[in-house]
């Protein structure tokens, strides 16, 4: 699935860059709107930019060979080499080239360039953009699929003008049990900063967390298994990805960010992080597991913190409390009680 070295290579340079706003919109999400080919009372009418309340607009140039000294600027205007181009006023100007040699003095976009005259001149080869989009979305290979495609669709399509809410939507795991959920009480749990909630297989740990989820209203949930049908059971459990998802949530773009960057997000917030499913990682992704055991520890000074999983091989530090399931006869049917046992043997009852 990995998209290909030249998988631009049908796009003009125009396209090319055009492509590489559209990357830093969906990737960022700090670029509102672009406008292709915009109808403006100027030539930098390429790609119009929307940021917040300021509007940039480009002039892309595929020229092979070009100096500044082919560069000569007048009151709101700009020759090159001989064609003049008027600017637009009150506004950011960038100009774009695929090689001009220049000393920057400032960044656009995150991209080095040299401001002079009121605007900003960029030198950008086809491989140098590639790689800034290739950065974009290292580690959600995916989504450069899915973002090129749409882009395609749109010039296909005559589509020029592009808002963020536009885009296709951010992909995350889902986090909702495939299977129906029973209520299984409403008692409120009282801990420090970290819980670990251990139960033998089909105690109800995941239906569970729903109700946490209840009570705690600002949690926020991780399931590291939703169902055996889940088509993304195996790359839940992966850190790396565990991490990605995490900040796609949280920020809601794909900027990639740190273990602390998350944490003080979460902090921030002031999330109740429950992440439910720990022994999954155990046993089918182990080499993971002190990774994840990490990120829970530097959790655990920041913000309330419930793992739930079946008993664990690994030993933690973390307060315990054990979920066992118990019925109880009601006139005509059956009632489920679930009873949670911490390490000293005190007993608090739920039922249903």
């Amino acid at each position: 699935m990995r998209p290909s070295k030249n998988a631009f290579i049908g796009y003009s340079y125009q396209e090319q860059i055009t492509f590489l706003f559209l990357a830093l919109m969906d990737a960022e999400r700090k670029i509102y709107r672009l406008e292709i080919e915009a109808d403006v009372k100027n030539n930098f009418d390429d790609v119009k930019i929307s940021i917040e309340d300021n509007l940039i607009y480009s002039q892309i140039k595929d020229f092979d060979e070009v100096e500044l000294t082919d560069l000569k600027f007048s009151e709101n205007q700009v020759s090159i080499k001989g064609k003049k181009h008027s600017l637009a006023n009150n506004c950011l100007n960038v100009l774009f080239f695929k090689k001009i040699d220049i000393n920057s003095n400032c960044n656009f976009l995150g991209i080095p360039a040299l401001k002079t005259n009121n605007v900003h001149i960029i030198s950008l080869s086809r491989i140098e953009a590639n790689e800034a989009i290739d950065n974009l979305y290292k580690n959600n290979e995916i989504r450069k699929i899915t973002i090129n495609k749409f882009f395609s669709d749109c010039l296909d399509n005559r589509i020029l003008a592009i808002k963020r809410e536009d885009l296709p939507i951010i992909n995350i795991f889902e986090t909702k049990l495939l299977e129906e959920t029973i209520d299984v009480g409403k008692r409120h749990l009282e801990f420090s900063n970290i819980l670990h909630i251990e139960g033998k297989p089909g105690v109800g740990k995941s239906h569970y967390v729903n109700k946490l989820s209840t009570i705690h209203n600002n949690s926020f949930v991780y399931r590291l298994w939703i169902s055996n049908q889940d088509k993304d059971y195996k790359k839940r459990l992966v850190y790396s990805n565990f991490i990605s998802d995490i900040t796609k949530k949280l920020f809601g773009d794909y900027v990639n960010r740190n273990e602390t960057e998350v944490i003080d997000k979460l902090r921030e917030n002031g999330h109740v992080f429950i992440i439910d499913g720990l022994d999954h990682v155990e046993n089918y992704n182990s080499e993971d597991l002190e990774k994840f055991v990490d990120f829970i520890n530097q959790l655990i000074p920041n913000c309330k913190t419930i793992v739930l999983s079946r008993p664990l091989k690994l030993k933690t530090i973390w307060k315990k409390k054990y979920l066992i399931i118990g019925m109880k006869m009601k006139p005509k049917r059956f009632s489920m009680s679930f009873i949670i046992l911490t390490n000293t043997l005190s007993v608090v009852v739920f039922i249903v």
